[in-house]
């Protein structure tokens, strides 16, 4: 099997602008694989100085746009480990 990365915008664009080595998410057949992100402000891709409440729900939405982008969305929501 060979593996394909995801790209997941804006997203995907920040990490290059950050010059992340890294991919938003990674396919290798029935899996995928997501990189852990900052909390990024969707206007901006600058990283957020705000309350931890905050950081949390930003990391929440991205991480469930790269599920969603990977393909592999639940009905249930993404289990995040």
């Amino acid at each position: 099997m060979k593996r394909e990365v995801i790209r997941v915008e804006p997203l995907s664009t920040y990490l290059e602008r950050w010059k992340a080595p890294t991919s938003a998410v990674t396919r290798h057949g029935d899996t995928i694989y997501v990189s852990g992100f900052p909390p990024f402000d969707p206007a901006t891709g600058e990283v957020v100085n705000a309350p931890i409440e905050r950081q949390t729900e930003l990391v929440m939405e991205t991480g469930r746009a790269r599920v969603v982008q990977g393909g592999r969305m639940s009905a249930f929501g993404p289990k995040q480990t």
